[in-house]
């Protein structure tokens, strides 16, 4: 049996065994926060686009967990989905903020079809807005848990989705259907800080009845 093979016999061995849970997690109020994992740069999407994309190891691997993804999205049917990449840094906390950012090539050396991809998902301003309010009376009132955020959070005005947003969606939600947003993460990667952060902002985000 090849890797790739057994690769794929996990994913569908992981993904039948939660699927019963989700479905009584799909009745709450809260969402789930998942990790996306997107591979190497555009690569996944490379291969999709040369077709052949199931037949090689890495890239099926991750291409097949991405369409997963994309039905699993459905369950939940979220007016948002805020994203958090690996590729923004910033020393004071920042979102995206524009009605339709343009993609950020923030890599280097693929194939020329790697620059130019067409995929505009919009950014959900007004959702935006509540999300950093929340944040905001957070930091103002100096809570204890965000005490390492100095400043309020800044809107980034110019930024474009970088590669770590729009490589997944593109292949999950190929439509873009869903409006998204992008918080950055601070130039400390200090792990405390970060888990401190997303407790506060899946607080808000995911109430679906209440945004």
């Amino acid at each position: 049996m090849s890797q790739a093979t057994e690769n794929e016999k996990k994913v569908d061995t992981t993904l039948s065994s939660s699927s019963s849970k989700d479905e009584s997690v799909a009745k709450k109020q809260r969402q789930p926060s998942l990790y996306v994992c997107h591979g190497g740069g555009p690569m996944p999407y490379l291969a999709k686009l040369r077709k052949t994309s199931y037949d090689d190891e890495t890239n099926g691997f991750i291409l097949k967990s991405l369409d997963w993804l994309g039905g699993y999205i459905d369950k939940y049917k979220p007016k948002a989905l805020l994203l958090i990449s690996a590729h923004w840094e910033e020393s004071q906390l920042a979102c995206i903020y524009q009605k339709s950012p343009s993609l950020f090539y923030d890599y280097y050396g693929f194939p020329k079809e790697s620059y130019k991809l067409a995929y505009s998902p919009k950014c959900d301003l007004a959702t935006t807005d509540a999300m950093v309010n929340i944040l905001n009376a957070a930091i103002k009132g100096k809570a204890k848990e965000l005490k390492f955020l100095k400043s309020e959070v800044k809107y980034d005005k110019s930024r474009g989705w970088d590669h770590g947003v729009f490589i997944p969606l593109i292949l999950a939600r190929p439509n873009a259907d869903i409006p998204i947003l992008q918080l950055s993460l601070l130039t400390s990667l200090n792990a405390t800080d970060h888990l401190e952060l997303g407790k506060v902002s899946n607080f808000f985000f995911f109430l679906k009845k209440n945004y």
